[in-house]
């Protein structure tokens, strides 16, 4: 009996194991590389010619990564109704004072598309300090009725 037993824990042990080493099952993203030969805006930020990767990381997000990999803007998006799926992956470029700005990310075999609305910032913006003298605010040392305080 006690080695039935010993061997229903080793058992349950060994299935416990198992299931805890089995690799975690990861994200898969949408997106894809592509080659702009040419300076543009993206938000508020010029980026500069070369290989970028898109990436939509969420409902209504999207990150642009450079060569390195390294994320060189987020973006908010919307989804658009396209009047025919596009035949390839492509950005839309308007101009924007004679600059190209990134309006639209079109997917390949979609009939939708993404418009971009902006730029997403990861950090808010702070307030700005208020000022160091406000008139009529006196400090609390130079008020007449504070006589008995001391720094």
């Amino acid at each position: 009996m006690r080695s039935h037993l010993s061997w229903r824990r080793l058992m349950l042990l060994s299935v416990s194991l198992l299931a805890f080493l089995q690799p975690a099952k990861g994200r898969s993203y949408e997106g894809f590389n592509t080659d702009v030969p040419f300076k543009f805006k993206v938000g508020s930020k010029t980026l500069k010619p070369g290989h970028y990767q898109l990436v939509i990381v969420g409902n209504g997000l999207l990150l642009i990564r450079d060569a390195k990999l390294h994320v060189v803007a987020s973006l908010v998006t919307r989804t658009a109704e396209a009047s025919n799926p596009s035949p390839t992956s492509k950005l839309v470029f308007k101009l924007d004072k004679n600059q190209p700005r990134l309006a639209e990310i079109r997917m390949e075999k979609r009939s939708q598309f993404l418009e971009v609305l902006g730029e997403e910032l990861a950090i808010r913006q702070a307030d700005p300090p208020p000022p160091a003298y406000l008139p009529g605010l006196d400090s609390l040392l130079e008020r007449p009725d504070s006589r008995g305080l001391r720094h």
